[in-house]
């Protein structure tokens, strides 16, 4: 069975097109069923870009679109999560990711490498360096970090059917705070990221951000 991969889109178009198409021609040996979920967007631009998606990844694997009617809801691409990320999914790990985003092709086989060589409930493939995401130490191909944002992620499921998103605003940083604390047999604690980043955001502004850039990954 595959992954499943949530993302969420709203408007900013330029964006969402190159984001997507960059997704879908990224995989190599792991196609993630993809679940994303539109927060109400008033461009219909977002929606022929969505359709479009789910018709020419059919070819590889699954993909599921889900129109929220409220226009702008802060962290959409959680909300499915809830429902669907239960005792009952079958795979040992799941992705997020934000819609204004580009990836290197083969990321997510490396980040599924990185999860099984070195068992750590919270992988991203975006490393950026700043006084929120500092990195502890360096290693060949990842960096044990501090922190990490949400603009992607790899989440191990038991981690994350112990400690589910239940915070509405900056449920990012306390899941790496509870990362950095877990303790499992046969898993390890903290938060990494790939070395070099194999994922690097394009956008500009998003919902929480209105008056400041997001940041970039200089390894990309």
């Amino acid at each position: 069975m595959a992954p499943y991969l949530f993302t969420s889109t709203y408007n900013r178009i330029e964006y969402v097109a190159q984001s997507l198409h960059s997704l879908k021609d990224s995989f190599v040996d792991c196609y993630p069923e993809l679940y994303v979920t539109d927060d109400g967007s008033t461009d219909p631009k977002v929606e022929r870009i969505l359709q479009k998606l789910k018709a020419s990844y059919s070819t590889w694997g699954k993909c599921h679109i889900n129109f929220r009617e409220h226009e702008g809801i802060p962290y959409g691409k959680l909300n499915p999560i809830k429902d669907i990320i239960t005792k009952d999914y079958p795979h040992p790990f799941f992705l997020v990711s934000d819609s204004d985003m580009i990836y290197k092709k083969g990321w997510l086989d490396f980040l599924i490498k990185l999860y099984d060589s070195t068992k750590m409930p919270v992988i991203t493939g975006f490393n950026t360096e700043t006084n929120n995401h500092v990195t502890i130490t360096e290693f060949t191909s990842f960096r044990l970090k501090s922190s990490i944002g949400a603009a992607n992620m790899l989440i191990d499921t038991q981690f994350y059917l112990e400690h589910p998103f239940d915070e509405p605003v900056s449920w990012d940083y306390h899941m790496c705070e509870r990362a950095h604390a877990y303790k499992r047999e046969g898993m390890n604690s903290g938060v990494i990221a790939s070395r070099p980043s194999l994922v690097q955001h394009i956008g500009v502004k998003g919902h929480w951000a209105r008056e400041h850039y997001h940041d970039v990954a200089t390894d990309f």
